[in-house]
């Protein structure tokens, strides 16, 4: 990537050159007040969910703008249950999934190229990569922002430098900074930022009531995005035998299809409980979030459904792996918790541990994790010999912000 920037560079500064900086700045300000803006995000759910306050910021921002977003099949249902996104453009096809080998280059040339007619005056790319910023420089948009660190930032008008420990929410704030000064500041209380439906919120009711589901009612999301982020399946039964047993809990399991043998372990080693059932596979976004409305605790590794519920005000455990950098990915609410095992080797941006063990998961203990979930229903943490709870090297983090798009009163109806 830094070969190709450097060849950007050489071959876009002369042309800047030649047609002067005037005429470059000016082409910039035109966009200053963008009647029509499209956003790309084509990576995953909980990098959408966080690309959410983005966007309400935006709508706020310039009300009378048209707001479009590019998006992938499996993040598509975050961006359509916004209402301050207009439009949403799906790519099937592209490096995070859909395209086999080399195969999204051309969809991504073809995306920037097709996209032309819409005539945008402002395009953001909020992860920062050569592929995206080519699709904003092909789509012929006035103003291209995005980040310096993934190469292609010679296809952009503005490019802020990238802060790597910064939390992501506040790197969106700074995106949109850029664009406003004074506008990229925490979000005040916005009440009903997603459009669930009343279809997605009726069906989990009647799925709740039909199997006789009550409270405290726990959601457990025992995948995620990698193996290196997923939790012992043996960790994930020892922590339902304790909610049930000690809380007298409620769980439902949540998660996509590849998730369904591990939810199904769960189950038959609860069999004697009729307080555990499975979601696993059946739930769409939309009814997973009036789900995580309903409950008083989630519990996961940092991906989509923990981002979706600290969004939506609900209590979460967030269990952090070693594979990236906690205070960068770590979801931010003012009732999250993280827990994260200290480990030599992290970060590693792995997608699978290669160390014996996968330490920095298995070294979360349920124990630990249940004194936290425990707190957070609002019930007594485990007691434990000497009146102790000492687990080694644990770390437990706790985010009082305000949650990014402001859903602290959605919280509180759900209560």
């Amino acid at each position: 990537m830094a070969v190709i920037d450097a060849i950007g560079w050489l071959v876009t500064v002369p042309r800047r050159c030649f047609h002067g900086r005037r005429a470059f700045l000016s082409r910039r300000n035109d966009a200053s007040t963008p009647r029509t803006i499209l956003v790309v995000q084509l990576d995953h759910l909980g990098d959408a969910v966080l690309s959410a306050s983005l966007l309400v910021s935006l709508r706020n921002t310039f009300p009378g703008a048209t707001i479009e977003v590019l998006c992938s099949p499996w993040n598509h249902e975050i961006f359509a249950m916004l209402p301050a996104v207009d439009r949403c453009h799906v790519s099937t096809k592209n490096r995070f999934g859909g395209a086999r080998g080399m195969v999204w280059i051309g969809s991504a040339i073809g995306w920037g190229i097709w996209l032309r007619h819409r005539h945008y005056d402002l395009a953001i790319d909020v992860r920062g990569e050569l592929p995206i910023a080519l699709i904003m420089w092909l789509s012929g948009a006035r103003r291209r922002v995005g980040w310096n660190c993934g190469g292609g930032s010679f296809l952009l008008t503005d490019s802020p430098a990238y802060v790597p420990d910064r939390s992501e929410a506040d790197s969106r704030r700074a995106l949109l900074e850029v664009l406003a000064p004074g506008e990229g500041r925490p979000l005040s209380p916005v009440p009903n930022v997603f459009d669930l439906g009343d279809t997605a919120r009726r069906r989990v009711a009647d799925d709740l009531a039909r199997w006789k589901i009550g409270r405290p009612l726990l959601i457990f999301h025992l995948g995620a995005g990698t193996p290196a982020k997923r939790w012992p399946i043996e960790h994930w039964v020892e922590l339902a035998r304790l909610a049930c047993d000690r809380l007298a809990a409620h769980i439902v399991l949540v998660g996509d299809r590849r998730e369904a043998e591990l939810a199904t372990i769960v189950e038959a080693q609860l069999c004697q409980s009729r307080r555990v059932c499975s979601v696993v596979g059946s739930y769409g976004i939309a009814e997973l979030a009036a789900l995580l409305e309903r409950a008083n605790v989630l519990v996961g590794a940092d991906s989509g459904p923990a981002h979706l519920a600290a969004m939506l005000g609900t209590a979460a455990v967030v269990l952090m792996s070693g594979t990236n950098r906690r205070r960068q990915w770590q979801p931010r609410g003012p009732r999250v918790r993280g827990l994260r095992q200290r480990v030599e080797c992290a970060p590693c941006y792995s997608k699978s541990c290669p160390r014996p063990g996968h330490p920095c998961m298995q070294g979360i203990e349920p124990l630990t994790v249940f004194g936290e979930l425990a707190a957070l229903a609002g019930a007594r943490p485990p007691r434990v010999a000497g009146g102790l709870k000492i687990v080694p090297k644990v770390e437990s983090t706790a985010r009082g912000q305000h949650d990014e798009c402001g859903l602290k009163a959605a919280a509180g109806r759900s209560r």
